[in-house]
């Protein structure tokens, strides 16, 4: 784990549903962490009370605690294992070691949000361990019982994710009871007494689930048993979905989670992080490989005492289908929407030990099984050290994001919606910007209407919460759970950002008609876009934010041409002529100019507003051969310009050179 998911830990950040969580940490009330779980974990809020003050805004924290946690729930899984088959420890280490790096699971970089569902693994699987201890325990069975059935108890409370995954408890109570020779009568009677120890917990969650938790919503529950509802109804057609469901995702999470490793499209001979996935998935491989080979190894599995193959399949497909159960009632897929690889969570356990025996009972030589697993583990290795690199590569561009947006705007007015035309990076939503802005610009939060939040314009406009991109049009904007804001469109800033084609980019009316960062030309849905922008609703003097900004994405990045123009475009907003100026000066000073055409405005505007004419103008040129489409922008901006510049020396001579540079007379109406 610590290969796979480990060597790029400290370049990692906050995804998805993380900004949510650390925005509802951050209201510091045990009423609005109820609230904003009662749509369907209301008990899971122990786990953020507990982990939120604990590891804070640091995403280093947070990964490293979410790696020990999910390793620590591997180390529970196989040592309850080794209590029932202690003779097979080879074949439960690998089994285990496929475990901790499957494949069918690829969020382990959205730390935050998924601690929970770690913490409530690791109860599942050492309340295994303890359960399976207490059978052979003697006198002290209560001692290591009561511990089992209250991690069982909270498991299942603090999410339903594993709760399928009880039915392995039935299944290994009567494998041990018979492995320890009891007598067939004996052995179902112990085995049904025991397991009822385990059954009253279960049935308490049944109540709570089903019963009370949808009487206590609002809104339609999102876990609904939809499929469970349909076989009732409809028998026929809900077992054969079910069916269908059952077969689909059971193959994916045995077979097809490995075998799509070897993907021809995903190999990029160009990119550096393949060769090295690559090269660390190979040494990972071999050092497995050598490892294993150099233990003692038990000669052969035929000889045991004990049917040891058929109980572990038998344990594996009751893992694979307890594990799925969940998220099949709910009518869902692991194969059906891009962050489903979620409900793998579940059957995994079960899938890695089954393929574990596949290969050990298929594969009769010790060694070539040994090395088929270690390639498997290798090829897993490669892809999540890639899919890792992935993460970081976004968690990049969301610093460049923030840290260009602290420079441009060192407060907001509350009330304040940021529009941006689409989503600036992956590997987050729009809530995800709209909670990350509360945390960095709302520093003392309290429960109730949020001061900011961020819209996806383009994919918002025309729907209920956003009907129109258009002025004073009132904004009850309802996005996630318990977060809403109201407001209304004329107290909303437009924010453009593509990181390969510039800088963060706050829209008015200077940069209407200008060429989109994305197309590089004029767009009227941009246009359009940019009519409700308002830059009074940004606040010259800095929020005291410094301070959470450098916790969450480090030391403040080196002054790079963002930067300065960052700086020179807020300056611009106040007229600050004489600071834009200068600004631009400390950057020509250090080598920097931009890739984007349109970045040159602030200086240009200062130009003019100065009384430089002929540097105004010669910057305008400059620009406008930096970046396609410019003409027209330039000359409607020229238009204007001429008038402020009527008194300034050669001002007809500039303004002829540009309308024949720019083609003026072909470019306006």
């Amino acid at each position: 784990m610590l290969v796979a998911y480990g060597l790029q830990i400290n370049r990692l950040g906050f995804y998805w549903d993380d900004w949510t969580l650390l925005l509802v940490s951050r209201f510091n009330s045990v009423q609005a962490y109820w609230d904003f779980f009662l749509y369907d974990r209301p008990f899971s809020i122990w786990v953020h009370m507990l982990t939120m003050p604990l590891l804070g805004l640091r995403p280093l924290a947070w990964h490293v605690f979410a790696l020990l946690v999910r390793w620590l729930a591997v180390l529970g899984w196989i040592a309850a294992l080794r209590k029932v088959w202690p003779e097979h420890t080879a074949l439960l280490h690998w089994s285990g070691i496929l475990l901790a790096v499957y494949p069918g699971f690829t969020q382990q970089s959205i730390a935050v949000t998924y601690t929970q569902h770690y913490i409530t693994l690791a109860l599942f699987t050492w309340s295994l361990y303890a359960m399976n201890t207490a059978l052979g325990s003697g006198k002290r069975y209560w001692l290591w019982t009561v511990p089992s059935v209250l991690a069982s108890l909270l498991q299942m409370f603090t999410m339903e994710y594993f709760v399928g995954l009880e039915a392995l408890r039935v299944i290994l109570i009567a494998i041990i009871l018979w492995n320890q020779g009891s007598r067939r009568k004996e052995w179902v009677r112990k085995t049904v007494m025991h397991w009822t120890v385990y059954l009253l917990p279960l049935i308490l969650f049944m109540v709570y689930r089903f019963l009370w938790l949808p009487a206590q919503l609002f809104v339609e529950d999102s876990n609904a048993p939809v499929l469970l509802t349909n076989i009732l109804s409809q028998p026929a057609r809900g077992l054969l979905r079910l069916l269908q469901l059952v077969i689909q995702d059971s193959l994916h999470h045995v077979i097809y989670v490995w075998t799509n490793l070897l993907t021809p499209t995903d190999i990029n001979l160009a990119a550096k992080a393949l060769w090295f996935s690559w090269a660390v998935g190979l040494l990972a491989a071999a050092f497995l490989y050598w490892a294993f080979n150099r233990q003692n190894q038990e000669a052969s599995d035929q000889g045991a005492k004990v049917p040891f193959y058929k109980q572990a399949a038998l344990l594996s497909i009751v893992g694979i289908l307890g594990g799925s159960l969940p998220i099949w009632i709910s009518d869902r897929s692991t194969l059906v929407g891009r962050w489903s690889d979620r409900f793998s969570l579940g059957p995994m356990l079960g899938a890695t030990l089954l393929l574990t025996l596949l290969v050990f009972w298929l594969i009769q030589n010790r060694r070539k099984a040994m090395l088929v697993l270690a390639l498997l583990t290798g090829l897993a290795v490669s892809s999540h050290i890639r899919t890792v690199n992935e993460y970081a590569q976004q968690w990049d561009l969301q610093k460049r994001y923030y840290w260009q947006a602290s420079w441009r705007i060192p407060d907001l007015k509350p009330g304040t919606v940021i529009f941006g035309p689409e989503m600036p990076f992956s590997y987050n939503a729009g809530y995800s910007i709209g909670s990350a802005y509360n945390i960095l610009y709302n520093l003392h939060p309290q429960p109730g209407p949020l001061p900011y939040w961020f819209i996806e314009a383009f994919r918002m406009e025309g729907t209920a919460a956003l009907p129109a991109l258009k002025p004073g049009l009132e904004l009850d904007y309802k996005d996630l759970r318990t977060f809403e804001i109201q407001t209304t469109t004329d107290e909303s800033i437009v924010a453009h950002f593509e990181a390969w084609n510039g800088c963060y980019r706050v829209m008015d009316a200077v940069y209407r008609e200008a060429p989109t960062l994305k197309l590089h030309r004029p767009d009227s849905r941009y246009t359009r876009l940019y009519s409700v922008s308002n830059t009074r609703q940004i606040l010259p003097d800095r929020a005291d934010n410094q301070i959470i900004l450098e916790v969450i994405f480090g030391p403040e990045p080196e002054k790079d041409w963002c930067y300065y123009f960052e700086k020179a475009d807020l300056a611009r907003q106040f007229s600050k002529w004489e600071e834009v100026l200068s600004l631009y000066d400390q950057a020509r000073t250090a080598d920097l100019q931009p890739i984007f055409g349109p970045e040159y405005i602030p200086l240009i505007e200062a130009y003019v507003n100065t009384g430089q004419a002929f540097q105004a103008g010669e910057t305008t040129i400059k620009a406008s051969q930096m970046t396609a489409h410019m003409h027209p922008y330039f000359c409607h901006l020229w238009e204007d310009y001429q008038n402020k510049l009527a008194g300034e020396p050669d001002i007809s001579a500039i303004v002829h050179r540009l309308d024949h540079v720019l083609e003026c007379d072909q470019q306006m109406p």
